[in-house]
């Protein structure tokens, strides 16, 4: 298994998304070490 502070993450988000659904995991990903990018499919902004 990766050791987490090697790890890429890549979050993919939509429109609608909870901003606390998507903060909280990215913070504790980072928090942990990790190398975490947000995208979207249109890769345009999020709208809540």
């Amino acid at each position: 298994m990766t050791d987490i502070k090697q790890a890429k993450i890549l979050m993919i988000a939509t429109d609608g998304v909870e901003q606390v659904e998507l903060e909280q995991p990215r913070d504790k990903l980072r928090g942990e070490g990790a190398t975490v990018d947000v995208a979207t499919p249109t890769g345009k902004e999020i709208r809540g």
